[in-house]
């Protein structure tokens, strides 16, 4: 009989689900299937942190499908974890117990430390980087940003970190009614520098040598530099300065007119932007480059390399 040689994550995020399967090809990780699913889970948040039922059957919707495609997977070759919005949802235990109706399999509710560890590993095991380099990433999430530090080539992180900063909390905190202003997008960004304020004198001693964004945030922005000729499509100060500038000349979200945008992501640019200028601020960073492999790429890794 032959060995079951697929594995599948699935993550809850607080803005898309994703579920990927990959399989070991002589010796190597290979993705086979990806899904994803705007669910936009931190908009279903009210002010007392409870979620609510639409958004919970909207979840349970995507779950449903997501739990057809795992039919026959080994309860071992599968992880599914849940991050910020499920972290803070008081009534999380109706989430739970509406989705074991139609997903069998469980749903690890993570913590930001750990989260932050995955998304380390899953940008290391894809980016190359000197043995010497001191490592800095940082995901900008629907719900909370986490920021990792390492060294060398250890998957390790000597530092990990998670704050309740999110591009849609923070859209719906600062930009009321989708509007932008120079104003609000201030506020934004000094929430942020305030949020990893304690942070800043531990990572500058660190001494940066090479950062790494990952996720929506910092996907958008690098297509933007491409699509405005940047071939190396590096984040700068200086860049990230220019882009605010320009998008502060629109009046409202869905006015954004840069084509690699989606009118979904236009709902949390403006914040997501505002959130890592605070972050290029605090922590002086002087160029970030964008990482396609984060969080469900560091669970692979972690689910696979694990002993079963």
């Amino acid at each position: 009989m032959n060995k079951f040689n697929e594995y599948a994550v699935v993550d809850l995020g607080s803005n898309s689900f994703h579920m990927v399967i990959a399989r070991i090809i002589d010796g190597a990780i290979q993705i086979i299937y990806k899904n994803k699913k705007n669910i936009y889970l931190a908009t279903g948040l009210n002010a007392n942190n409870q979620l609510s039922k639409s958004c919970i059957m909207q979840s349970v919707e995507c779950l449903t499908l997501f739990a057809e495609r795992l039919k026959g997977f080994p309860p071992e070759h599968i992880r599914v974890v849940a991050t910020h919005t499920l972290r803070v949802a008081k009534n999380r235990y109706k989430f739970l117990m509406a989705a074991a109706k139609v997903f069998p399999f469980p749903i690890e509710i993570i913590s930001g430390q750990e989260e932050a560890r995955l998304i380390y590993l899953g940008t290391m095991t894809s980016e190359p980087a000197s043995s010497n380099d001191t490592k800095f990433v940082i995901d900008i999430g629907g719900g909370s940003t986490e920021i990792a530090v390492g060294r060398g080539n250890d998957l390790k992180p000597l530092i990990v970190a998670s704050r309740p900063m999110g591009c849609i909390t923070y859209a719906k905190q600062f930009f009321h009614e989708n509007k932008i202003n120079a104003i609000s997008f201030e506020q934004a960004k000094l929430a942020a520098e305030q949020q990893i304020e304690s942070l800043i004198n531990i990572i500058k001693k660190q001494n940066i040598t090479i950062a790494f964004g990952t996720s929506g945030t910092t996907k958008s922005i690098y297509r933007i530099l491409l699509d405005i000729g940047v071939c190396d499509g590096i984040i700068t100060p200086k860049r990230l300065d220019d882009l605010i500038s320009y998008v502060l000349k629109f009046n409202s979200f869905q006015e954004i007119d840069y084509p690699s945008i989606s009118n979904e992501r236009k709902n949390v640019f403006v914040s997501g932007l505002a959130i890592l200028s605070g972050v290029f601020n605090a922590f002086g960073l002087k160029a970030l480059q964008f990482s396609p492999c984060a969080l469900r790429e560091g669970v692979l890794y972690d689910l696979i390399d694990s002993p079963k």
